[in-house]
Formats: C-alpha cells, structure tokens, sequence
C-alpha cells in the first residue's frame, strides 16, 4: 500500500508504548501496508542469544498475514558480553534508517525503550571521544579511596540536571557522568537536546565539542503509543511472564552462562535475565523470582507510560477497544499516513 505523497526519504513512523502491549506483533501487519521496514528500538533486542525474555520477534512471526516477509533491523546485532550504549544504538539507527530509505521505503520504529526511541529521533547529541579507560580508572580508584558519595556530590556541582535523574548509589551512571564531563568540560545533560540547540559549555574547545552531523534526521515523525488500562496491563504483564517461564527462559539464561558470558555482562541487566540469574545463584527461591519479574516488570511499564506521555507527539490508541490485530493495525497505518502526508515537523 505505502504511504501516498510522502517523502520517505525524510519521514519516519514509530510504534511505542509499555511492554506487553503487542507492539512487535501489529507492528508487521502496520509494516506491510505502510511498505516499511522495522526497526527495533529496544535496549536488549540487540543482544544474540537473548530472546525468549527480549520477546524477540522469531522468524515466522517476521510474515505478516499477506504472505510478505517483514524485514527488522537493529536484533541480533552484538554478543551478550559486549558493550552497547546508547550513542552506538543512535549510529546503527541512522544507518539503518538510510539503509531502508534507499529502497524507497518507510523505516517503522518499533519498541519501549525511550532513550533509544529518543536517540533515534536525535534528540540526543553524543560528543566524541567521551570513553576514555584511564578516565574510568582515575573514577573507580576515587570511588574506592573516597566513596561513592564523594563522586555524585561532584557530578551534581557539575551538573545538577544529570544528578537528578541518577539514583546517588547507581556507580555506573555516576562514573559515566563525570567520564564525559572530564572529557568534554560541558555538563552531560547538554547533550540530551537536539543537535542544533546544543550550548557551548565552559572551558569547550573546539576538538571536544560534539560535531553532530546527523543529516539523516527526519523532518516528519508519526508516532503512535499502544496501552491498555492499568489492570489489563498488568494482567498481560503477568500472563507474558508465565509464558516466558513456560518456553524456557530459565533454560535461556542457563544456556548464556554456560557459553562463558559473564553474569555482570550488561546483557544480564535486562528484565527477567536479572532475576533469573539471581535465582541461579541462589539468592531467593523459584517463587520468589517469579514474583521480582511480574513486579519489576509492572514497574518498568510505569515508567515507560510517564516516559512516552511526555512527548505531545504520540498518538495514543487502547488496545482494548479494537475487537482484532487486523483492526488496530488499520487504524494505526491510517494515523501514520495522515500524519506524515499533513504535519511537518
């Protein structure tokens, strides 16, 4: 079908929300109308071998019900054991987005990840060369002589927007922080706007400041979020759970492990993986860790509702009130299109 008098080669569709509410899943039937092609926008997805607790899409499920193969970018792309942050997601975005645009067709954004999506729509600007080992040594050997304390009280004289977010005991965070404010001189927060209303920080100089040159921006986004009330939410969240468990995820996780990936490898941060291995290692019981993933879980898709709200730009649809996929993907391809043929950014 594709979308009429639009210029795919500046317009980008996206499909955001909480978890458990079908994303991955309408997505393709919205990608075969739109003529689009999907990529994915989640922190974990890109992970090999993380699948049953990703909801990672198999290949079956990659047909919509025409009989067309949906192709998806951005899963499967590095090994559990392997850094990814977020400034590297922003790269493999914007390359698949070109990517899919030179074969004329729409990209479709697809996840719950709200820095990724963020990133993705270059709201975020990465300077260069802000990981530096010495510079995270210097910081972790201060964390240990000095405390914790000391450095997060340092990145919020520094920068008290990025100290705000960041919880005083998150080690990580606080350290990634004050790497790029060392590195660069300008608070880490002056790279969480859009490009061209980056500020010159203090003590800037010309080889630290950011370059920015992100020319595959799209200048026309619909973006559309999926939800369900609160208690059909939780009760999806709670029924995923079980069918992760039912199709092995423990198994999954087990199966990491013994190919040698280490249990403080990024990867295992993801929802369900966390738990699962803290059940392995015999912190709490079987019940116990199911318990921490349906809890977890719920709070995770809080925090994606109150993330996703603030952009004015969703268009929200209840999945509730559509009696089949068939019909919310309709109503979606139809949001996409008006959007993208009417409203420019």
């Amino acid at each position: 079908m594709g979308v009429h008098n639009v210029d795919v080669a500046h317009a980008l569709a996206a499909i955001v929300g909480p978890t458990a509410t079908g994303k991955s899943r309408v997505a393709v039937e919205v990608a075969d109308h739109l003529d689009a092609e999907i990529v994915s926008a989640d922190a974990f997805q890109v992970y090999r071998g993380l699948d049953i607790g990703t909801a990672k899409v198999a290949e079956e499920e990659k047909v919509a019900a025409s009989g067309r193969y949906i192709r998806h970018h951005l899963m499967d792309i590095i090994e559990p054991d392997a850094d990814f942050s977020v400034a590297a997601y922003q790269q493999a975005a914007l390359a698949a987005f070109a990517d899919i645009r030179s074969r004329g067709r729409l990209p479709l954004l697809v996840g719950g990840s709200g820095l990724y999506v963020n990133a993705a729509l270059g709201r975020y600007c990465f300077p260069p060369q802000t990981r530096d080992d010495r510079v995270r040594r210097e910081l972790l050997a201060e964390a240990e002589a000095r405390g914790l304390a000391h450095l997060y009280r340092e990145l919020a004289q520094a920068d008290p927007v990025a100290a705000a977010k960041i919880h005083p005991h998150d080690q990580k965070r606080i350290i990634r922080g004050l790497e790029v404010y060392r590195l660069t001189s300008r608070p880490p927060s002056s790279f969480w706007g859009r490009p061209e209303a980056q500020p010159a920080g203090p003590g800037s100089s010309g080889a630290r400041q950011s370059t920015c040159s992100q020319t595959e921006l799209p200048v026309r986004v619909a973006m559309v979020g999926l939800t369900w009330p609160r208690p059909r939410l939780y009760a999806a969240i709670e029924a995923r759970v079980e069918d992760m468990l039912a199709r092995g995820l423990v198994a999954e996780v087990q199966g990491l492990l013994a190919k040698g990936y280490p249990v403080e490898a990024n990867a295992f941060q993801a929802l369900g993986y966390k738990q699962v291995t803290g059940f392995l290692q015999g912190r709490y019981d079987f019940r116990e860790m199911v318990r921490l993933i349906k809890r977890d879980t719920r709070r995770y898709a809080k925090r994606q509702l109150t993330w996703f709200r603030r952009d004015g730009r969703v268009q929200w649809l209840d999945v509730s009130r559509f009696d089949s996929q068939a019909e919310l993907a309709a109503e979606i391809t139809a949001i996409v299109s008006r959007t993208l043929a009417g409203n420019v950014e």
